[in-house]
This record gives structure tokens, sequence and C-alpha cells, in this order.
């Protein structure tokens, strides 16, 4: 494991006698996932076992989610069933079973339920940008616009931070992000007027210096999107 020190430096720490195993979070782990699961993948689409249980398999390396309308137990053991043919097991301390119905999960950076619709009263899955993955996108601003920053152009900081804020709200821009995003776009302006009224020297707090209109318009700073919407028949008449 490469540890990076207070004083900026790199050391190697742990694992340097083991001959087996990869190193947490390396390249190569998805790839040996992808190679150790495709068969899993196989078996379930391939071999039937979703059209005979109804269960949906969603896998990004060695994660994944199978969602299905009933018997979830018995898909469990199945499912254990399978990878203990391929020289695997289930993580225990990470698996469960669950109805999105009365609990969500969360999956991707994104936390997913059913729920009924009060204009339809269908049900539907709800997805939603998860507060972890909000929390790191939060991070990753504050650490655009700390102090650290205020010798830097102003344009330089904000070019930057643009690239943070574009890549977060590319991972999370689905159709029920609105209410996310409001908070995050809130943030993101509230942090750069912030760094700007220190950069400045500003003894307010710059709402009237440094209004939405000069961080968004001259400045550049990339806005957060709403959510996808698609507009009612009323509204396209």
């Amino acid at each position: 494991m490469v540890i990076e020190r207070a004083d900026g430096k790199r050391e190697m720490r742990g694992g340097t006698r083991t001959r087996r195993g990869t190193p947490q979070g390396g390249g190569i782990s998805p790839l040996l996932a992808n190679l150790s699961l495709h068969a899993f993948d196989t078996a379930w689409r391939a071999g039937g076992l979703e059209r005979r249980w109804q269960a949906r398999l969603l896998r990004d390396a060695d994660d994944f989610v199978i969602c299905c309308r009933a018997k979830a137990v018995q898909v469990q053991t199945v499912v254990a069933e399978q990878l203990q043919a391929l020289g695997l097991a289930l993580n225990s301390a990470k698996t469960r079973v669950l109805d999105a119905r009365q609990t969500a999960f969360t999956f991707l950076g994104f936390t997913v339920r059913v729920v009924r619709s009060r204009r339809t009263g269908r049900t539907f899955p709800l997805v939603r940008p998860s507060a972890l993955a909000c929390q790191r996108l939060r991070d990753a601003v504050k650490a655009q616009t700390t102090r650290a920053h205020l010798a830097r152009p102003t344009a330089d900081v904000i070019t930057a931070l643009n690239r943070v804020v574009r890549g977060g709200a590319g991972s999370c821009h689905v159709q029920h992000c609105g209410r996310a995003f409001s908070a995050l776009r809130r943030f993101v302006s509230q942090r750069v007027r912030i760094y700007l009224r220190r950069k400045h020297r500003q003894r307010s707090w710059g709402y009237q210096a440094f209004p939405d209109a000069v961080r968004s318009g001259r400045l550049g700073l990339y806005r957060l999107p709403g959510a996808p919407f698609q507009a009612p028949p009323s509204a396209a008449r």
C-alpha cells in the first residue's frame, strides 16, 4: 500500500512480502473481477436463470445487485451456488436481502427505492444521487476553493472547479436529481463567493460584490443543470 506522508513524500507499507492477490484499489482489480464473473453473467442470462426467477442482474466489477419480484432468499441461494462453482463466495458482511418498497439501497453512487407515484398511483424506482456521492462532490469543490488557492489566478481556479463540477454532474444527472442538484448548486455558489471574498479581502459577505451574474456570467462558473424534464402535453401545445 502506498502512503502519502505529511511532508508530501510517499512510502510503501504492508504487503511487501505478499505474493498473492492484488493491491486494494489497483487498476487490475476490475479487469480480474470481470474475467472471473463473466461465466456468472453468462449462466444468469443465457442459462435462463434470469427468466426463471424473474431476477435482473446489475453488475459493475465485483459489485452487483439482483432485482427480483419475489423469492429473494431463494435467489440468493442460487447466486451463492453459482459463485461456489466458480471458486468464489459472497461477502456475508456486504450481502443482504431487502424489500426496496420499504428500505432504500445504494449502488454505484445512487440511492434506489421503489415508491408510489402521487399522480398516477403506480409504483416506480426512485433513483437519486446518494448522500456519499454528493458529499464527495462537496469535498472536491471545497478543496478547489480553500485559502491555499488564493494566490492562483481566478480564471484558473474557476476552470479547475468547472471540471470537478461537470464531472460530478455528468455521473449523477438522473431524472430525480433535482433536489440534490439544487443543494449542490447553492453550495458551489457559496464556496466561490467565499473564495472571491477572501481573495479580494472583502469584509462583507460578498453578496453585492459577487452576485450570481458575476460568478456565472463574467467568471464563467458552470451552473449545475436541473433534473431531466419532459414537458407534459399541455405545455407542448
